[in-house]
């Protein structure tokens, strides 16, 4: 086990890490883009803007949970691409593997007579 987590910052600690942020991206754009696109040449408005513009969208948590796992989808989807045209459970049906609650995931093999019995549970 490792060391316990970090308490989460306060809220002046948050605000200050999100300025630093800000301050870190407005060093990253060309004088020419700051002077288009934010119309000024003064860096703390235009680290104020930053944090409004870019930052404060990613404030909500909600959003936050949902673009982490439209992220995750992606990668998935880019890792097994059948799993964009089909669910999991699908795949694992075509695979000869049903999910059952109570034993996990078991193998299915055909009957003689075109039944299909549930042979002893196997892993997946």
């Amino acid at each position: 086990m490792g060391p316990p987590a970090p308490p989460p910052p306060s809220p002046e600690e948050a605000q200050e890490i999100k300025h630093q942020a800000a301050r870190s991206i407005a060093s990253l754009l060309p004088a020419v883009v700051t002077r288009r696109y934010y119309a000024t040449n003064d860096d703390s408005d235009l680290v104020d803007q930053i944090e409004q513009d870019i930052l404060e969208p990613f404030d909500d948590v909600y959003l936050n949970k949902h673009l982490i796992y439209a992220i995750l989808e992606l990668i998935l989807v880019k890792l097994i691409p059948e799993l964009g045209q089909q669910t999991i459970t699908d795949l694992l049906a075509d695979r000869g593997v049903v999910s059952d609650e109570d034993f996990g995931p078991v193998a299915i093999s055909p009957d003689t007579d075109g039944d299909e019995n549930v042979d002893s549970p196997k892993v997946a």
